[in-house]
């Protein structure tokens, strides 16, 4: 069928067609499967997830006269223009959704069914319905079977076949990841600034192309908190620029497409909130090979509600190592403390505002963030063979003190903002959310207990990440002492419902204890 198309310029997240009830019964489509959408200008074609307006008369529907309205993903991808005409036309069922069935099954998937099931992750031809199946059937798997080596393996290639790849002929290509799930915990920025300055004076072709995920189930990820201060989405053409004056750069991984299957895997992690293993790995990986990394530390935190206990932890480092030898990266797994969170700040603005304080050298920083950044600095830094073991730690100490971070922090910011910045009024910028509210102990007492889980569900309920301004601010950690009377926490939000579902959920979790 042949239909005149209007833009109405929203964004649904991915292609969706709007169609009109009686003309989905002629196609024979119904809500969320798919539709062939075809512009007949160019040719150009697309596989579009259908929804379905039901409308009594042309008034009382949304969108008037029009039998068809497409997003503007689809607008864009097919080059439609005004008096454009499309055609729309069922789609078959692909055959990976056999293949996801397989994999619930429990049988053993082939490279080519595990790449046919990401390129159609990657085209749009499989509903977030199905990738939610596929997520879950990884996820019992790992459970019921444990990890398969060279399924994650094989996954990991799928991923790295679907997107681009930065070609960088440095002699060392560095990063960091940590796996994540540990409240606040904002090394990356301060690790990327340390360990590129210090690269620098020791005159080493090195880069840090840092690229990062915004939250999945924390109230900020990375990417969230450096959007702050600076652009993270950025070109290729803009970030060879940015790696020739600065040396590094800290964007969001979704701008370069490097792995656009598992950007869109994530997306439905967020929804599902779960992150299998296998493919936490491979997400990981697959970004790391295509980003043409040579020397890659991995930060895996264990611990009473972190994303994984010992015997986890170690089960991760077998397969981080295993695939990084696959692909020649040099790789180094080191195990942190992941039974509290890191930094005193749990959302974007406020761990801004912790990384700043280190960087700037302020008395209140907060102390576990900078010893852990330091760490990790040193350990990365050890791993390039530049500096002797046992020796990186007070390398990366004698640079953070100097204030040649925080210079380098500055330069990357301003190589991706493309101006000037002065710290002053970028601290005056990080101003957070008006409503708040202390939680007060109502004894003496030692911080037994935070848990990770339930302090980033707080925050996230106060309207963190995509709040950049709300979250929860800890004025005490694990092992201190407490009186009466005094702040364990605040919440800031600009939501007064927010901040009375945040209260009313901390004191039915209560994710604090006091002994």
């Amino acid at each position: 069928m042949i239909f005149n198309v209007k833009s109405l310029d929203f964004y649904a997240g991915r292609p969706v067609a709007i169609i009109d009830e009686k003309i989905s019964k002629k196609l024979n489509v119904r809500v969320n499967r798919r539709a062939i959408i075809k512009n007949l200008r160019n040719n150009k074609s697309i596989i579009a997830v259908v929804d379905i307006a039901y409308c009594k008369n042309k008034n009382s529907c949304l969108f008037g006269n029009q039998k068809i309205v497409l997003s503007k993903e689809i607008f864009d991808i097919l080059d439609i223009k005004d008096k454009d005409k499309v055609e729309i036309l069922p789609a078959l069922e692909p055959m990976s959704i056999n293949y996801i069935r397989e994999r619930m099954e429990g049988k053993k998937l082939p490279m080519e069914k595990i790449n046919a099931i990401i390129n159609d992750i990657v085209s749009n031809n499989l509903t977030e319905s199905e990738v939610a199946y596929f997520l879950s059937a990884n996820y019992f798997l790992d459970k019921s079977e444990g990890i398969d080596k060279e399924y994650v393996l094989q996954l990991t290639k799928a991923l790295i076949n679907t997107g681009s790849k930065l070609d960088l002929n440095h002699k060392f290509v560095l990063d960091k990841h940590s796996i994540g799930g540990i409240a606040g915990n904002r090394t990356t920025p301060l690790v990327v600034s340390i360990v590129t300055a210090a690269t620098d004076i020791l005159e080493m072709d090195a880069v840090f192309p840092k690229t990062s995920s915004k939250a999945i189930t924390s109230a900020a990820g990375t990417v969230d908190t450096l959007e702050t201060v600076t652009k993270i989405e950025l070109d290729d053409k803009e970030i060879k620029k940015i790696l020739e004056k600065a040396h590094a750069f800290l964007i969001w991984n979704g701008s370069i497409n490097l792995s656009p299957g598992d950007d869109k895997i994530i997306n439905v992690e967020k929804i599902v909130s779960i992150n299998p293993v296998s493919q936490l790995v491979a997400s990981i990986m697959s970004k790391k090979v295509a980003a043409s990394s040579t020397h890659l530390l991995v930060d895996i935190s264990y611990g009473e509600s972190a994303k994984v206990d010992k015997e986890g932890a170690l089960e991760l480092k077998e397969l981080f190592e295993f695939v990084a030898k696959k692909f020649n990266i040099k790789l180094k797994v080191v195990f942190t403390d992941g039974s509290q969170p890191v930094g005193n700040g749990i959302g974007p603005v406020l761990e801004m505002r912790d990384l700043l304080a280190v960087l700037t050298r302020q008395k209140n920083r907060p102390m576990d963030l900078e010893d852990k950044s330091l760490f990790l600095a040193g350990q990365l830094l050890e791993l390039t063979g530049k500096i002797p073991k046992n020796k990186g730690f007070n390398y990366a100490k004698v640079i953070l003190n100097s204030g040649l971070a925080l210079k380098k922090f500055i330069e990357i910011i301003e190589a991706q903002n493309n101006k000037k910045i002065n710290l002053n009024e970028l601290e005056k910028k990080l101003v957070l959310d008006k409503s708040k509210k202390d939680i007060i102990s109502n004894k003496d007492g030692i911080i037994k207990k935070i848990d990770n889980k339930g302090i980033n569900l707080l925050a996230r309920i106060a309207g963190s990440p995509m709040d950049l301004k709300a979250g929860i601010y800890l004025w005490k950690h694990k092992g201190q002492k407490i009186k009466k009377g005094e702040k364990i926490f605040t919440i800031f939000t600009e939501s007064k419902n927010n901040l009375t579902n945040a209260v009313k959920l901390y004191k039915e979790i209560r994710p604090i204890e006091i002994n």
